[in-house]
């Protein structure tokens, strides 16, 4: 027996519906998850590593000088952790998103916008009035650099 077209749109509306569905449960079972910060007792991060385990938790950290962890849980699984008496504290750990800048907010506090126009000199001697220039930071130049000492104050490359 030959199936009709009409049969087999059908069957192929209802494989997307469920494949949709399926889609959407596992989009809600992700954002079920909550990422905290699970802080431990002393001499307990085993126990309570393999508590997180058992809730379907994921560890993203560890902090092992302050007994902590930063994982992902289900949030239905919180409340069950609070009463571990090996957990001390369990605190949300925000997203956090990079920020960026076109020009960093201090060159135009200090006019370098000014000194480095178009059609500028590129000779033009720049003056630096600070405590020091650290040579081993790494946003600093380390050639052509130059300075003089202050008798009162030392040496101008010591921060």
């Amino acid at each position: 027996m030959h199936k009709s077209n009409n049969t087999l749109k059908g069957k192929a509306v209802i494989g997307l519906g469920t494949a949709l569905l399926m889609m959407l449960g596992a989009t809600a079972q992700a954002a079920e998850q909550s990422r905290v910060y699970v802080g431990f007792a002393p001499g307990q991060k085993a126990a309570v590593s393999a508590s997180l385990n058992r809730a379907g938790g994921k560890t993203h950290y560890t902090f092992d000088r302050i007994n902590a962890f930063a994982v992902s849980v289900p949030a239905t699984a919180l409340k069950g952790l609070e009463k571990n008496p090996n957990i001390l504290y369990i605190e949300d750990d925000p997203k956090r998103y990079l920020l960026a800048e076109s020009i960093p907010y201090g060159i135009s506090m200090v006019q370098a916008d000014i000194a480095a126009q178009p059609g500028s000199p590129t000779n033009r001697a720049v003056c630096i009035v600070d405590s020091g220039y650290d040579f081993g930071h790494p946003d600093l130049p380390t050639t052509n650099v130059s300075g003089t000492d202050d008798p009162g104050t030392g040496s101008w490359a010591t921060d």
